[in-house]
């Protein structure tokens, strides 16, 4: 499973494997080609974000923060959103509290959403700064760790829109960084086979 960059970027990254350019000799093997492709994209599931502040004037931003994540994503990379609902359904079974969710329980939540990716996160009101707290997870599944936390804080204002774009921007740079660090691992990983075969 992979995710790439859209593309309007001018370069090509995957989030697990190398894009390898597609070659169309047809429009049946097109479609074909399309359905393959699409199936390989990874399976994103964002979680909503855990409300620790007790507040429930602040639980708009539960749903706000990761749609916000998502439509950020969209204009980037290209992947597969697992259903909103049904992933989040399986976290609040897992997780119906608002405890922070644990490894063990985002390997459960990805397994039963069939997801490559969990993004989650929680906030909680800072008493001694008077700010919100935030923190974002990108956790990769195949290798069982974050590949990406945001943070952020926030008064209780108009600057929370601000913030909410920075974690997401933030997902964003994380999930690029990873792929550059793939592509170079994946070309490393080449060069040595070529060697050993020469």
């Amino acid at each position: 499973m992979f995710m790439r960059q859209r593309k309007s970027m001018k370069s090509k990254f995957l989030l697990l494997l190398i894009f390898l350019p597609l070659v169309s000799f047809s429009q049946a093997k097109d479609s074909k080609k399309n359905a393959q492709d699409e199936s390989d994209l990874a399976r994103v599931a964002i979680l909503n974000f855990k409300n620790n502040t007790g507040d429930k004037n602040l639980v708009w931003i539960t749903t706000n923060l990761p749609e916000n994540i998502y439509e950020s994503m969209q204009k980037r990379f290209e992947f597969i959103r697992t259903n909103p609902k049904k992933a989040q359904a399986i976290a609040d079974k897992i997780n119906p509290g608002n405890r922070k969710f644990r490894k063990h329980e985002i390997l459960q939540i990805a397994k039963k959403s069939k997801s490559d990716i969990v993004i989650y996160g929680d906030f909680f009101l800072n008493k001694k700064t008077n700010q919100l707290e935030f923190t974002a997870h990108v956790f990769h599944v195949e290798e069982q760790k974050d590949i990406g936390v945001a943070k952020e804080s926030s008064p209780i204002d108009n600057t929370i829109f601000d913030k909410i774009d920075k974690i997401s921007q933030k997902i964003i740079d994380d999930i690029y960084q990873y792929a550059l660090r793939v592509q170079e691992r994946e070309t490393a990983e080449a060069k040595k086979k070529k060697v050993r075969i020469m």
